[in-house]
């Protein structure tokens, strides 16, 4: 008869341990820690502890999932890592410790490797986008800055044909005036030697 009177009082204490959850030492409890101490939790850094904070109170862990910047993998790597709790979190009995149901490494590794691949697409848009309207930018004050006349681009050919044109008549004068002047050299010369 004690027997089973202990028996029933040990079903008891371990049924409310399963429903009622503490915060045990070591624990972090993410409705009272400070920013420093939600750092410690798997893949928090300072941002994402700050939108803990700001997004709190939280009845269940799960709960975090509301949390801007934490995903599924996240939250189920933070409950494996087992620090995080709730002081008077009720858990549902499936989730009290069935490694059946727990994601296995692969999967949160398959899982992260696909949120980390859709951060990227989504950094590259961002980068294009950017990269587009930088670009569109800087051609609306080229095209702005540069404008085509027709007959503007027409006179500057044709003042540099007249200037070579010009070039060629001084060019051609000044050879003349060069055979003229040598011929009447010569030509004194050659009345020089007839005189002697």
């Amino acid at each position: 008869m004690k027997i089973i009177f202990l028996l029933c009082i040990l079903i008891i204490i371990n049924t409310l341990s399963n429903t009622i959850a503490m915060c045990e030492d070591g624990q972090i409890d993410i409705n009272s820690a400070s920013l420093e101490e939600l750092d410690k939790l798997y893949g928090i850094g300072p941002a994402k502890a700050q939108a803990i904070i700001d997004t709190r109170p939280f009845e269940r862990v799960d709960d975090l999932i509301g949390v801007n910047g934490i995903g599924e993998v996240t939250l189920a790597n933070i409950k494996q890592q087992g620090l995080a709790c709730v002081d008077g979190e009720e858990e549902d009995e499936e989730e009290s410790g069935d490694d059946d149901e727990e994601l296995d490494e692969e999967e949160i590794d398959e899982k992260e490797e696909q949120e980390e691949t859709e951060e990227k697409e989504i950094e590259k848009e961002r980068y294009i986008i950017t990269n587009m309207q930088e670009a569109t930018k800087i051609t609306g004050e080229i095209i702005d800055t540069i404008t085509l006349n027709p007959k503007g681009i027409k006179s500057e050919i044709d003042k540099e044909q007249l200037n070579k044109n010009k070039l060629a008549t001084y060019g051609l004068i000044a050879f003349s005036v060069l055979l003229v002047v040598l011929f009447g050299l010569k030509r004194k010369k050659d009345k020089k030697n007839e005189f002697n």
